[in-house]
């Protein structure tokens, strides 16, 4: 069994599905792209807020198997590189992302999946996110995507999650007021 970490290894990550005899581990924390402007919400001269990660666990999951590779992860991880994707994007939109703010939203990685397209090839990712805000709304928003390189599902079905919060009525109307 090879054991494979994906931080920072993009040119790897592809390559991990394709080659190889028998069995393939792959450690991966998803690096969702960019969203663009017109899928995140104006947000200059809101409210300052926090986001913090609700993830307690630390356990290691099996994501899913897809060909030779069996992709696992720490969902504390996953919950991390989400709540770093979210800062971001929301800065970018305009948003002051402060800690310590009264305005607080919380993101818990609550499902991570891959699993193989039979026949096509390629896979199917799947990523749930919970989301807690202070004194507002309580949901969750669950990505899909589907990629021939199965972290880049992974990681493309963590971007739609996001995006999916950030189209959601309700929470665009707790990051304004």
């Amino acid at each position: 069994m090879v054991v494979v970490d994906t931080a920072g290894t993009s040119g790897l990550k592809f390559l991990v599905f394709l080659g190889g005899c028998g069995s393939v581990t792959v450690r991966h924390v998803p690096e969702p792209p960019s969203l663009t402007s017109s899928q995140v919400p104006e947000l200059r001269g809101t409210p300052p807020l926090d986001i913090k990660a609700g993830q307690a666990s630390a356990a290691e999951i099996e994501v899913g198997t897809v060909g030779v590779g069996t992709v696992v992860g720490n969902l504390r991880d996953w919950t991390g590189a989400t709540v770093a994707f979210v800062k971001a994007e929301l800065s970018r939109a305009g948003a002051t992302v402060s800690p310590g703010a009264s305005k607080v939203l919380t993101l818990t990685v609550s499902k991570a999946q891959v699993r193989a397209v039979p026949i096509v090839g390629g896979a199917t990712g799947t990523i749930a996110i919970a989301v807690n805000a202070t004194n507002g709304p309580s949901a969750e928003f669950e990505g899909s995507a589907s990629s021939l390189a199965p972290l880049r599902a992974i990681n493309a079905a963590a971007a739609e999650a996001v995006q999916l919060m950030l189209a959601d009525p309700a929470i665009i109307a707790f990051l304004r007021r």
